[in-house]
């Protein structure tokens, strides 16, 4: 029994639904109305963007790259659709939600496809380039709109926060179908398994006939169509858009999906486990509202949390890491 229990504990998902769990029983004890149904269907419905990216940024990882500028990426389809659907005002054939989500991820994807272009055939590092690719469109966003926000989002956008079938906003729905197409594309398709082969060694993929240039754009172009596809689910939850939307969030979703058991290292991805550490942070978010905790130190406390939780997850990586290599290195057994 022992033995099965350390078996499921090695699950990285496995630690963070029991860590879920007990926050949630410690906060309810603290604040009963944590379990309410409004406020569960709150935490799911507000950390949506944040899983999107993340869920993004897991994919990126996995050839043990990271791109900085999905906050920036966000801000400006943010800024373009929230424009956009106030100036149509009424939904119409050209201009409605669907549309809104496809032009949304085909800027995201052109976006990531320059950083993609920079890494993959410049070879410049991955971090310089996406860093100043932040920059530049963030410095664009506050020339072309003087910082001034776009707002007055018409509600046939923003009531998809709380309407959809079955009671289930539809947020909820297109993260739920952006996971599994996420999830068929790694597991089911010749480009997503070429990515996780990359990640596992790159020589040994590239001798083996990968195309190591177009994974690396690949994965690129695939964290700015998620990145577009957050920047519309951020109008659909703010009702809004600014020039400095989503600044820093680009660190979360990296927290999220190594606490979900991606690797900085590269080589592995875990959808469900990068689902639960944006859960994880979302729970401890909302707990600190609701525990009274002053705004001024639900910062340092999230942050503290994070950046333990974090830290256990890479030394947890590099400890396996030194154990296959001394593995690797010990005389076989004859």
């Amino acid at each position: 029994m022992s033995a099965i229990i350390s078996r499921v504990l090695q699950r990285r998902e496995a630690v963070l639904a029991l860590v879920i769990a007990v926050v949630c029983v410690v906060v309810t004890l603290i604040s009963p109305q944590f379990v309410s149904g409004t406020n569960v269907v709150n935490i799911l419905t507000s950390n949506v963007v944040l899983a999107v990216l993340a869920l993004g940024m897991a994919v990126v990882l996995v050839p043990a790259h990271i791109d900085v500028s999905v906050g920036a990426q966000l801000a400006v389809v943010a800024i373009v659709v929230s424009d956009l659907v106030i100036a149509v005002g009424e939904a119409s054939v050209l201009v409605n939600p669907i549309t809104m989500v496809i032009l949304g991820v085909l800027m995201g994807a052109v976006l990531g496809a320059l950083n993609g272009v920079l890494v993959s055939w410049v070879r410049l590092p991955a971090i310089i380039v996406t860093l100043g690719m932040s920059s530049i469109l963030r410095g664009v966003l506050f020339a072309t709109t003087k910082g001034t926000w776009s707002s007055g989002v018409p509600g046939w956008l923003s009531s998809l926060q709380v309407k959809g079938p079955l009671g289930v906003p539809w947020v909820l729905v297109i993260l739920a179908v952006t996971v599994a197409a996420l999830w068929f594309f790694m597991h089911r398709t010749t480009a997503g398994r070429n990515v996780m082969a990359l990640g596992g060694n790159r020589e040994a993929a590239a001798r083996l006939g990968v195309k190591v240039g177009r994974v690396d754009m690949t994965v690129f172009v695939i964290m700015g169509a998620l990145s577009g596809l957050a920047g519309v689910l951020y109008v659909i939850k703010m009702g809004s858009a600014q020039p400095g939307a989503a600044v820093g969030i680009e660190m979360s979703a990296i927290a999220a999906a190594i606490l979900g058991g991606a690797s900085v290292f590269g080589g592995r991805i875990h959808l469900a486990g990068t689902l639960l550490g944006v859960l994880l942070l979302g729970v401890i978010e909302n707990a600190l509202v609701l525990s009274g905790v002053p705004v001024y130190w639900q910062g340092l406390v999230s942050g503290l949390i994070v950046v333990t939780a974090v830290t256990a997850a890479v030394i947890q990586d590099r400890r396996a890491a030194r154990a296959q290599r001394i593995a690797a290195m010990a005389p076989k057994e004859q």
